[in-house]
């Protein structure tokens, strides 16, 4: 085993992978043991060549720290263990079904329980560590259920519902700041209680959401999250987390774009990359149009064509006739093509096949393939 330099990991295990590639008789093989995060493994056969391996590689302290491990002992010294998705920030994650929350609970006394009711959310992965992960998430909040009927002397039931918290609680400052964001008051979007709560510091930028008992003294709210406003945080282990890629609902990303807007910039909440939630409307909501292509919408009752001129959150700007620009939903947009135009095939059993647009009909293109010398027929969603 080798040390590498703190931070080279990656830049290690591909630099070596490379030489190999070109020298193959260097090395049986490398590869980065499971926990090992200053350590790289190297099976060979002889000691000159490690050292030819290595020669020149910033990446590693010269001379070379070395830990040689007996061919007959590296199967019982390595412990191999599954590895899941690696985990980036920011990112998105969603949190596994009720029933397995509750199965990892049992298993691990330290885990919060209080994430059960944030099952399958969809969660704003702001960082990690080796074992755990830092999740930010649209808070569950009890809200009023309505019931048609307006009796004060009914005591009316809540459901813990999604609302950003509101920010205007038991903080002037705050108070002061708020109001030019007045959409931010949407009770669809923010939590409006029926009943007085206040903020209290636990360490900044940390809240807890109190309220008044009988004798009018502050208790934590039972059950009650931590806050960085307007969301919920958590510290849990890996293992909360699907093992598949989150894909984003739009009514979801709804929620946590007014969050990260607003907590950005009139709050305390700290945002690692601001094009983040750009990048994952172009990707997951907008995905179907990118800028630069032909696209057709009804613009004021009448079909218009027109380019894409830019992309922003769930908006394009189609410019018409070179002249007119207009900005329209990205779901009211829909390709065209014109004969003679250069499409690749992105889906279905065409996959990755190029050609020009010879002839085109309702719904449907046929492609000349100009690696195959023949015609393929496919959907326009499918270029």
């Amino acid at each position: 085993m080798l040390a590498m330099k703190d931070g080279t990991e990656e830049e290690s295990f591909y630099l070596l992978n490379e030489r190999l590639q070109a020298w193959p008789c260097l090395a049986l093989a490398v590869f980065l043991p499971p926990g090992g995060q200053k350590w790289i493994c190297v099976e060979s056969v002889c000691w000159a060549y490690v050292e030819e391996l290595c020669v020149n590689l910033s990446t590693f302290p010269h001379p070379l720290q070395v830990f040689l491990i007996p061919v007959e002992e590296r199967l019982t010294w390595l412990k191999w263990q599954h590895q899941g998705q690696r985990i980036t920030a920011p990112s998105w994650g969603r949190l596994k079904r009720r029933s397995e929350l509750k199965e990892l609970l049992s298993k691990d006394s330290k885990m919060d329980e209080r994430i059960l009711k944030y099952a399958n959310d969809l969660v704003y992965i702001d960082g990690s560590t080796e074992s755990t992960v830092f999740l930010c998430m649209v808070p569950r909040l009890p809200v009023p259920i309505l019931n048609g009927e307006d009796d004060s002397n009914t005591r009316k039931k809540t459901k813990l519902t999604q609302r950003l918290l509101q920010p205007l609680l038991g903080d002037p400052v705050l108070a002061r700041q708020a109001p030019p964001a007045a959409h931010m008051m949407d009770p669809t979007v923010w939590w409006h209680p029926n009943i007085h709560y206040d903020l209290e510091v636990i360490n900044l930028p940390i809240y807890r959401l109190t309220k008044h008992d009988s004798h009018d003294r502050r208790r934590p709210v039972k059950g009650g999250d931590d806050f960085v406003l307007p969301f919920a945080i958590y510290e849990v282990p890996h293992a909360v987390l699907r093992s598949e890629r989150a894909i984003p609902k739009f009514n979801e990303l709804k929620m946590f774009a007014e969050g990260l807007t607003i907590g950005g910039q009139i709050l305390q909440f700290v945002i690692r990359d601001p094009s983040f939630l750009r990048w994952t409307y172009e990707n997951h909501v907008a995905a179907c149009v990118e800028i630069g292509q032909k696209v057709e919408a009804n613009v004021g009752g009448v079909m218009k064509r027109g380019i894409i001129d830019d992309i922003f959150l769930d908006e394009v700007t189609l410019r018409i006739n070179n002249t007119e620009q207009v900005g329209i939903d990205a779901r009211w947009v829909r390709r065209y093509y014109e004969v003679g135009d250069k499409v690749k095939v992105v889906k279905a059993s065409n996959l990755n096949r190029e050609g020009w647009v010879v002839s085109i009909r309702e719904g449907e293109i046929e492609v000349f393939d100009l690696d195959a010398k023949e015609y393929v027929c496919c959907s326009i969603g499918q270029t």
